[in-house]
């Protein structure tokens, strides 16, 4: 089983994808994640994507589709999180896999305001806390005990200009899948665990699919 959820930011595709992955065995490929790594190894490309995400631009197709290339090939059953984003990549993407099923987790964008403008970052471990997942000790990372940032790119400003970019850019790619037949729309605006149990309906015939 191979797996594409989308959604406008802050729609909960990581949680969704991280609850897949613990229930069903299937990897969970963060695109963001796979930057970030990308990021402690402090190279000049390193340097290159934080400068076009802290200025809410996408990373361009070739090197995102790089950096998950040996994660798609190398898994049979996955669950891409937020990838693709753009038609290009889409097409990329369906020339290296078959992707059974899109999910979209639909968000209204008062709804993306409030949910990213509350979002917290660990600038350590980037382990990310907001409404559905809370910090135990208020402004500090579970994990690391480091006192919690703002993302830079949860401005107000920024917010704005990914919206944009998603209706833009990420659109187009669900008139793709849903004339594929292939994309699933669920309502992203209830709390994690309800919107999962819509999601394990939808896999209820697949729940022997363990990850390879």
């Amino acid at each position: 089983m191979k797996i594409v959820i989308l959604g406008i930011q802050g729609s909960g595709k990581g949680t969704q994808a991280q609850l897949l992955e613990k229930t069903y065995g299937w990897k969970h490929i963060s695109g963001g994640d796979l930057l970030r790594e990308e990021e402690h190894k402090g190279t000049a490309l390193a340097r290159q994507l934080r400068t076009t995400i802290d200025k809410g631009l996408l990373v361009p197709d070739e090197i995102i589709h790089s950096l998950l290339l040996p994660y798609i090939t190398h898994y049979e059953h996955f669950i891409l999180d937020g990838y693709p984003r753009t038609l290009k990549e889409a097409i990329l993407l369906d020339k290296t896999v078959h992707i059974d099923k899109v999910i979209h987790l639909i968000l209204p964008e008062q709804e993306v305001y409030k949910r990213l403008q509350d979002r917290r970052e660990c600038v350590r471990c980037h382990t990310t806390y907001n409404h559905a997942k809370p910090e135990q000790r208020k402004g500090y990372c579970d994990f690391c005990n480091t006192l919690l940032t703002t993302r830079a790119d949860d401005t107000p400003e920024g917010i704005q200009q990914r919206i944009e970019i998603y209706h833009t850019e990420t659109e187009p790619v669900l008139n793709y899948y849903k004339k594929k037949g292939i994309l699933e729309e669920v309502d992203g605006t209830p709390e994690p665990k309800t919107i999962f149990n819509q999601l394990r309906k939808l896999f209820k015939t697949t729940n022997t699919y363990q990850q390879s």
